[in-house]
């Protein structure tokens, strides 16, 4: 499982999702990347040239202060100040991941916006694919559905950082990357059959790479009329312990 700090360095990278995140969790990403970059690994030098026959005392008595403080300048391994910023970006990297797991609910209803759209312009482009899409068979369809090819491509690069985030959030809510459901991120399947679709199309083997630019599960979704959502990362694994085990949709 990832530390704390590796954590929160994900969660740094939501300030690229485009929207604007809740000010409490702003607030203490600011103060974790502040603690992460203060400069500890200086090592104490002792200058003989602010030495005087008046002072000796006084800069050997200062010189010891930096010692205690940043260790000796003859030894390796870490010094106290080393280990006061471990345990202050510890405590940091815990403030982010809490506050980041409250805001996972509001971050979604954020994106929604904009998640829907990049839905939307992806479906239709997709609507205009031939089946079973292949490099030969898009260039012989002709230039408007190469033109729609390009625009599923781009629509479905947009929804992969959707994903990406939704798996990161996983890390926050203290799921392991193992048990981190990947297939249903973005996709909210009302029966068995239709995640039965879906897995299939996740786990296509030599997949074209003309349609694999386009998302599979993605692209299964639309074709099936299964719905887009994103999903937090329990919201997922419960929608696939619920169909799988009782067949039912579970409701959010």
């Amino acid at each position: 499982m990832f530390s704390q700090t590796d954590i929160a360095n994900n969660v740094v990278s939501w300030v690229n999702l485009g929207v604007k995140l809740p000010d409490e969790l702003a607030a203490a990403i600011e103060i974790f990347n502040t603690v992460r970059w203060v400069e500890v690994g200086h090592r104490p030098r002792f200058d003989l040239r602010e030495v005087t026959t008046e002072n000796a005392e006084e800069k050997i008595r200062e010189f010891a202060l930096e010692i205690a403080v940043a260790g000796d300048p003859h030894q390796l391994g870490p010094t106290g100040l080393d280990n006061a910023k471990k345990h202050a970006l510890d405590a940091a990297a815990r403030g982010v991941n809490s506050k980041a797991l409250s805001a996972i609910p509001v971050i979604i209803e954020t994106l929604t916006p904009l998640f829907d759209a990049h839905v939307e312009a992806y479906s239709e482009a997709v609507s205009q694919l031939p089946e079973d899409l292949t490099a030969d068979r898009l260039v012989a369809s002709g230039a408007d559905t190469v033109t729609a090819y390009h625009e599923a491509k781009h629509r479905a690069a947009a929804l992969g950082r959707f994903h990406d985030w939704a798996i990161s959030a996983a890390s926050v809510s203290m799921i392991h990357p193992a048990n981190t459901e990947k297939v249903l991120t973005l996709v909210r399947p009302t029966n068995i059959s239709q995640l039965a679709r879906l897995d299939e199309a996740a786990h296509l083997l030599n997949v074209d790479p003309v349609f694999h630019a386009i998302g599979p599960v993605y692209h299964s979704a639309v074709k099936h009329e299964i719905p887009f959502a994103i999903n937090t990362p329990r919201q997922a694994s419960q929608l696939r312990t619920g169909l799988e085990t009782s067949g039912k949709l579970v409701r959010f």
